[in-house]
């Protein structure tokens, strides 16, 4: 489980090559994200790190760095600090 929103961010920041402040949670992850291959890599990576997994149907829903943070948060049983 994500101990935080926060350690999620951090991760996200990570895979996006930036520093926290410059991965806004309103950032859209086509951003971060310039091509098919990255997304499944994206999508890996969080579900590595943090032991959930992305639905197929609720993966494209995903825009922004807040959304992938709450539907980890949610995905986990946790809740955002």
């Amino acid at each position: 489980m994500a101990d935080s929103s926060t350690e999620i961010h951090e991760a996200v920041a990570l895979f996006a090559n930036r520093q926290l402040a410059d991965c806004p949670l309103d950032l859209p992850i086509s951003d971060i994200i310039t091509d098919s291959f990255q997304y499944v890599e994206f999508a890996l990576d969080m579900e590595d790190r943090f032991q959930v997994t992305f639905s197929d149907t609720d993966l494209p829903s995903l825009k922004t760095v807040g959304d992938v943070i709450s539907y980890i948060v949610a995905a986990s049983g946790g809740t955002a600090a």
